[in-house]
Formats: structure tokens, C-alpha cells, sequence
């Protein structure tokens, strides 16, 4: 593969573009310091309280309905949150979580030199739209692509329930941002999410290259479609000894130097 034959550089998000685990945990510590600060309760007893939250609200962004959190936890909390506590711990825990989702510099000079070499970008992820949007609101990648591509609606994360986003604002697409669209469920699982994708941004699978952490779903079945892929290794290293990439990226850097 020569990288002057490819005009389109397809990135997947989580541990590829953003420190995905980072953010998590730092979005989880926040919340329960901040419901530690609003109650009497010790940040342990907390967390034992919303162990199952995840499961219950099938998303991680618990700050936005810290009504339901407050439900869950039950008689354990010394006073309920009213609705400024609620405003104030959601303004001060996504504020965290988005701080850690700004790329580094290495990150950042990967895509603007990308774009300098005339290349298209995209993004692909298996995420909600609501979830990804949310993702690049908070890491200011989202003027880097063309197109971005996420998985299904989820039934939480893209209802007005979530506070997340207004649905209607990916459905009718703005102006000044790449346009996102859904692909359907678990859009990388097999060799069809990428032929939507071809088709979608109307681009040869030739002349495109992959970009991702993880050996099945972003080298493996961008293969099966035929792609060129490129596992991207800084942030979290898969292994799988039967699938080879044609590119091992130990470095943001590395993409451009080969």
C-alpha cells in the first residue's frame, strides 16, 4: 500500500482519537465527588448504591438525569437533590468529562496534516449519534471530517430523556458541521457497515484506508470490504494473531511518515 494512493482516511473515535477510558473514569469520580459534596454520604457508599446504574439507565451519562440517580440510591441520601444541585453537579461533571476528551497535540497534528496531504477524513464509530455528538462537541474534532458515520439510535441516549442532545439536531443537519449518519446497529461488526459507508460518502474501498484500535472491528472487517487498515496502538493495543494490518501505528505521527 502507498499512502499517495489513498484519498480517504475513514478514523474510528473511542481509543483511537480520544483516551476514551480516561474520560470514563474520570466522568464516574467526578459524579460521585460531586454527590459526595451534596449529601453526607462517603464516596464508597455511593458508589455501592449505583454499582447497577449503568445497567438501569443503559448510558453513562448518569449527571444529566440525576433525578433517576437520586431515585435509585433511595432513602440513602441525607437530603434530595433539588433541581439546582442537579444543574450544578451536571454543568461541573461534563465539564470534566469533556476536559479529557480533548485530543493531545499528536492527535491534533495527525489530522491537520492529513488534511494538508489533500486528504478526505471521515469518522466511523459504533456509538449512538446523541453519544457521538456529544463526544465531538466536548473534543472539538468535529470540524476535522467530511462525514460521520455512528451506529443505531439508542433508546436512551437519543431521547429527550437523556439531556445529551436535541435529536432533531443531527436529524436536520447544520451548515458549518460534517453531517452524521446512522449506519444501523453495531455498524462495524461485519464487512455490511462498511459497504453502507462506501456508499454513503459515494468513495472506492481501494483508495481508503482504516483507521483504529481494534484488530476485528476496525482492521478485520474493513478488510472483508475491501479496505486498506491501519491498527492505531497508543491508547490500547489489541491482539489478535490472525488478523494482520497493513499498517502498525505506534505514534499519531507514524501515519504520515509511512
Amino acid at each position: 500500500m502507498q499512502l499517495e494512493s489513498i484519498d480517504n482516511f475513514i478514523f474510528d473515535f473511542d481509543h483511537t482519537l480520544i483516551d476514551t477510558d480516561t474520560a470514563f473514569a474520570t466522568y464516574r469520580r467526578v459524579l460521585l465527588e460531586q454527590l459526595h459534596l451534596h449529601s453526607r454520604l462517603a464516596c464508597d457508599q455511593l458508589e455501592a448504591a449505583l454499582a447497577d446504574t449503568e445497567t438501569r439507565l443503559e448510558s453513562c451519562f448518569f449527571a444529566n438525569r440525576l433525578d433517576l440517580i437520586s431515585g435509585l440510591i433511595g432513602n440513602k441520601l441525607s437530603r434530595d437533590l433539588n433541581e439546582m444541585d442537579r444543574r450544578k453537579i451536571a454543568l461541573v461533571v461534563n465539564t470534566s468529562y469533556h476536559a479529557c476528551l480533548r485530543p493531545n497535540h499528536a492527535i491534533l497534528s495527525m489530522l491537520e496534516d492529513s488534511l494538508k496531504l489533500g486528504k478526505n477524513l471521515f469518522l466511523f464509530t459504533a456509538g449512538s449519534p446523541a453519544h457521538t455528538i456529544d463526544k465531538l462537541r466536548g473534543s472539538a474534532l468535529w470540524r476535522y471530517f467530511k462525514c460521520v458515520f455512528t451506529g443505531d439510535l439508542h433508546p436512551f441516549e437519543d431521547s429527550v430523556d437523556s439531556g445529551l442532545t436535541d435529536v432533531a439536531e443531527w436529524q436536520g443537519q447544520m451548515e458549518d458541521r460534517a453531517p452524521v449518519l446512522s449506519l444501523g446497529p453495531n455498524p462495524k461488526s461485519d464487512r455490511r457497515g462498511y459497504l453502507s459507508l462506501l456508499a454513503c460518502a459515494n468513495i472506492k474501498a481501494d483508495r481508503s484506508l482504516m483507521i483504529g484500535n481494534s484488530l476485528k472491528d476496525d482492521v478485520q472487517n474493513a478488510h472483508a470490504a475491501g479496505f486498506y487498515a491501519a491498527q492505531a496502538t497508543w491508547f490500547h493495543r489489541d491482539v489478535l494473531e490472525t488478523v494482520i494490518p497493513d499498517m502498525v501505528l505506534t505514534a499519531p505521527s507514524s501515519l504520515i511518515i509511512h
